[in-house]
């Protein structure tokens, strides 16, 4: 049995080829250079060992009584012998060796991959990610190809991978809101099993030449500040592979923060009314405790019954208690979380006994 109702293989041309379905490997056009190549190498290397152990030639005189090998003395020569080793002319592994740097830079040429892709010594320079597309150009133009090629092979076998666990587990299919980021409202809250469209899947590329962090944020940037960016695709650019999660943790670190300026804000306004009411003197750039927009008036939304002071004053718990009682669950809940990181928590404070004498006291 096959439930995915396909043959799970994914095919596609490695090098595409005019008019033949099946493609071409890498090195089909270099198999004739390469086999030349170590023919070629193999000789030079016999040529090598050959002279490694150079042949005696002896004129004039007979070998017959001497021996070679190291500390050997060689005498009672006649005056007209002569004895010299066999030596390698200029020609041989020179010439051996242009011949296989040539064969090689054809390779080179052919497969479109660079000598220095393959460790040959440059000079050192910080060459920007443009100058480096255009040295490796035939590279990168093999790149391409391949992401065009393999770009299809990796969404089927994308799409033949998320058909089985729509099988396996059909739950994946529905949305989770404990686990999945926030639904946007072009989003579906299920995927249909027998909709094509629920398979398909984007291949992302990584650059692969070295990128200048500093020039991609200084051009993404400027393409938020015309317009023509969101901080979503900003996210995706620099190669977050959940931006939606990465905005929300923005934006609630961002509500931490103002929590925090405000519980900060409120203990020094606190501590400003505190030092006014002990001195009577005005703190300079202190933050002022509530202040009332009218003298002898009440300040906005601290309404509420009058006073025995006269209609002039108002009461200032009667004015927080209205005002409170006026307030959405969700201000006071922000009013609670402010008064807690400011003053602390409401919770008793609660001392464990350090010995038995703490008991009975």
């Amino acid at each position: 049995p096959n439930p995915l109702g396909t043959i799970p293989i994914a095919c596609g041309p490695n090098v595409m080829v005019s008019g033949s379905p099946w493609g071409m490997s890498d090195v089909a056009d270099i198999l004739v250079l390469n086999r030349e190549y170590n023919e070629k190498a193999t000789d030079v290397a016999d040529i090598v060992n050959y002279h490694a152990a150079p042949v005696t030639i002896m004129t004039g005189a007979k070998s017959s009584q001497l021996e070679r090998g190291a500390k050997k003395i060689w005498g009672g020569l006649p005056k007209d012998a002569n004895v010299y080793n066999l030596e390698l002319g200029g020609g041989g592994v020179a010439a051996g060796l242009s011949y296989l740097e040539m064969v090689k830079k054809a390779m080179h040429e052919l497969t479109g991959v660079p000598e220095g892709a393959l460790g040959d010594v440059q000079p050192i320079s910080n060459t920007s990610g443009v100058a480096l597309a255009i040295q490796y150009q035939p590279m990168m133009q093999r790149y391409n190809h391949k992401k065009m090629t393999y770009g299809k092979i990796l969404k089927r076998i994308n799409a033949l991978a998320l058909l089985t666990l729509a099988i396996k587990e059909p739950q994946t299919l529905q949305y989770d809101p404990s686990m999945d980021e926030e639904l946007q409202p072009y989003q579906k809250p299920f995927l249909d099993i027998n909709d094509p469209l629920s398979f398909v899947t984007v291949v992302h590329w990584p650059p692969p030449l070295p990128v200048d962090k500093t020039v991609v944020l200084n051009e993404i940037m400027l393409k938020m500040q015309i317009g023509i960016m969101s901080k979503k695709d900003a996210l995706e650019e620099l190669g977050e592979v959940f931006p939606g999660e990465k905005l929300r943790e923005t934006f609630l670190e961002l509500v931490q923060d103002a929590i925090d300026q405000g519980a900060l804000d409120m203990l020094k306004s606190q501590i400003s009314a505190l030092v006014q009411d002990e001195t009577g003197q005005f703190v300079p750039g202190a933050p002022q405790p509530f202040p009332s927009p009218v003298p002898g008036k009440p300040a906005d939304g601290a309404g509420g019954p009058v006073s025995a002071g006269g209609p002039g004053v108002s009461s200032p718990a009667a004015g927080a208690a209205s005002a409170g009682a006026a307030m959405s669950p969700d201000v006071q809940e922000l009013m609670l979380r402010l008064n807690t990181r400011a003053y602390g928590t409401t919770l008793s404070s609660r001392r464990t006994p350090a010995s038995d004498v703490d008991n009975t006291t």
